[in-house]
Formats: C-alpha cells, sequence, structure tokens
C-alpha cells in the first residue's frame, strides 16, 4: 500500500481569514440570495457534533472551494448540490468561547472546524444558539 503524499502546509490562521460554511439547501440559499439573510440552519449540525466544518476560502481560487464543496454536497445522502457559502471571519467564528483550528484532510487542505465547546445539559439548545449567532454574522457568498 503506497503512503499518501504529505498534505500542503497552509499558513497559520489568522483573524481576518475568511471560512466558508457550505450552504446546500435551497430555501437557505434562497432566502440568502434574496434577502442577505443566512438562516440558522447553516450553522446547525446534527445533535452532539462538537463543531462545524468550514473552507479556509482565502487560500484557493473560489472554483476550487467550489469542486471541493460540490463533491462533499453529491456525497451527501441524499446527495445535495453546493449553492454557495456563508462567510465569517476566524475572529467572529473564535468568539463566545468557539475556538477554530486548521484541520487539512488528504482530500480537502483548506478543511477547518469551529468548535463549539458545548458543555452541560442543554447542549441541543447551545448549539442552536451558537448557529444563531454564527448566522448573524456572516454574508453570503454566491458560486463562481
Amino acid at each position: 500500500m503506497m503512503p499518501l503524499p504529505p498534505l500542503e502546509a497552509l499558513p497559520e490562521l489568522t483573524q481576518d481569514e475568511q471560512l466558508g460554511r457550505s450552504i446546500v439547501g435551497s430555501q437557505a440559499a434562497r432566502k440568502a440570495r434574496t434577502k442577505g439573510v443566512i438562516i440558522r440552519n447553516v450553522f446547525l449540525e446534527a445533535e452532539g457534533a462538537p463543531s462545524l466544518s468550514v473552507d479556509r476560502m482565502d487560500h484557493a481560487t473560489l472554483n476550487k472551494i467550489a469542486l471541493l464543496g460540490r463533491k462533499r454536497a453529491q456525497n451527501r445522502t441524499p446527495p445535495r448540490h453546493l449553492h454557495g457559502w456563508a462567510v465569517i471571519t476566524v475572529g467572529k467564528a473564535a468568539s463566545n468561547r468557539r475556538t477554530v483550528e486548521a484541520t487539512p484532510q488528504p482530500d480537502n487542505i483548506y478543511h477547518a472546524d469551529i468548535s463549539l465547546n458545548i458543555v452541560g445539559d442543554e447542549a441541543r439548545d447551545q448549539q442552536k444558539g451558537h448557529a444563531t449567532e454564527l448566522a448573524a454574522r456572516s454574508r453570503w457568498l454566491d458560486l463562481p
């Protein structure tokens, strides 16, 4: 078995770096496109999920990030379509006890995670609160 090639190193995260959360729901995309409103569900993961997957938008062309997003959307069950992104800075994503970490993957060196750092008995309510805040602090970015 051949070893995987080493991942290309990206620079350290900075506070102003843009993170993109894929929008794969048509309702969420329509609201973002027409009203400029990112809905909470864009940043709401499955119950108990400790983090949110995002892409480091500043380190590749938008076409490259779109290609990665389309592949991920098609691999979902059921398959989805990438419509665009909710974009937020690392600084905004890392507020309110959240942390952001670069987590490159073999198929996506631009991957990062926003960890919610939730503790306590009311985790789902906390997840929803974080999702609402992140959505309010993000902006829509359409496909190229």
